[in-house]
């Protein structure tokens, strides 16, 4: 693999689907058989099932931030100590910041995480969000947009019960230039690690799939986005002493080992194959994630994040969750 390189990503709509690393890949491989053919593809599937990964990718993230770390709890006598020195000793009011700080923010700047990654702790964390109130410059907004339930034997919306609502989402940047439309710019960090012979490559199939959209109802104008720049990020991926890794993406691995002793939030995914595939069962079997944040003590096998069996008739679908990962020195004594 290559560096780890940022995208810098100018959406230019709505978002009908979170920009999902494992969504994106899949959307890449699918780009790749439009161009190349349906032999070309299976010819790169065949490696990957292998563990030979072209590439690797983390979830989109606002443009500036990373996800927070999701940190072991600081014991109660660290956290008593904590209250004394910013909030008077009051423990209550300690907890109703750190509860507030936590729901305002998902996201560390990236000088933050520079600054933390080398004696990471909630601790250290807290240190600095109890003394001050971290601003975000983004925000989003998810409107809800009304749908016909169409009768496919009469041609026709249904006369009861024929509305749906679906949510999609917009990103705005209250500090940044507006459009003529009004409309807000914003832009969004995406990492990626890529073979160096396939960069090239890569790069292509970005710029095609945020012409023709991303996620659900990029047909109806929905996803797209503009890659405005790259820059090399590789110093993030250099640290001395590291003994944790910070994931970027949405993961799965068939290595539960590989999770033990970590720290992550895992939810169940259930997702859906391409339409172009042509499919009469749309659904994938769903699958264990871990979302961007969570940490972990070794790294998994490239081959067990590439999960095969995922579809119930159609041997051929993958998931692609390879995961991104951060290193940096978790300290779990924070008081030695």
């Amino acid at each position: 693999m290559s560096g780890l390189t940022r995208y810098s990503l100018r959406l230019r709509s709505a978002l009908g689907s979170p920009m999902k690393s494992d969504t994106l890949s899949g959307q890449l491989l699918c780009a790749y058989r439009e161009k190349h053919g349906e032999s070309a593809l299976e010819s790169l599937l065949e490696k990957i099932r292998q563990g030979e990964l072209p590439f690797r990718l983390s979830d989109a993230f606002p443009q500036g931030y990373l996800p927070i770390p999701i940190f072991p709890p600081v014991p109660r006598r660290l956290f008593q100590s904590l209250a004394d020195r910013h909030c008077q000793g009051d423990r209550y009011e300690a907890l109703k910041r750190q509860k507030q700080r936590r729901k305002e923010l998902k996201f560390l700047t990236e000088s933050e995480w520079v600054n933390l990654r080398s004696n990471a702790s909630l601790y250290s964390l807290l240190d600095d969000w109890l003394s001050r109130k971290p601003e975000m410059n983004w925000r989003t907004k998810t409107v809800a947009e009304m749908h016909n339930v169409i009768d496919r034997h009469l041609n026709q919306s249904l006369k009861s019960g024929g509305i749906f609502t679906v949510e999609n989402t917009w990103v705005g940047n209250p500090k940044q230039q507006r459009n003529h439309l009004g409309t807000e710019l914003i832009k969004m960090d995406l990492y990626a690690q890529v073979q160096t012979e396939f960069k090239d490559e890569f790069e292509d199939l970005l710029r095609r799939i945020g012409m023709t959209g991303f996620g659900r109802d990029a047909s109806v104008g929905l996803g797209h986005f503009e890659v405005m720049e790259k820059v090399d990020a590789s110093n993030l991926l250099e640290l001395s002493g590291a003994n944790c890794w910070l994931n970027l993406s949405t993961l799965s691995t068939t290595d539960g080992s590989a999770m033990d002793e970590g720290y992550c939030q895992l939810r169940a995914k259930f997702g859906k194959v391409w339409s172009g595939f042509g499919e009469n069962a749309p659904f994938k079997k769903p699958i264990l994630v871990a979302d961007p944040g969570a940490i972990l003590r070794r790294l998994p096998k490239d081959s067990t994040m590439i999960l095969q069996g995922v579809h119930p008739s159609n041997p051929k679908v993958i998931q692609y969750t390879a995961g991104l990962f951060l290193p940096f020195v978790l300290n779990e004594t924070p008081e030695s």
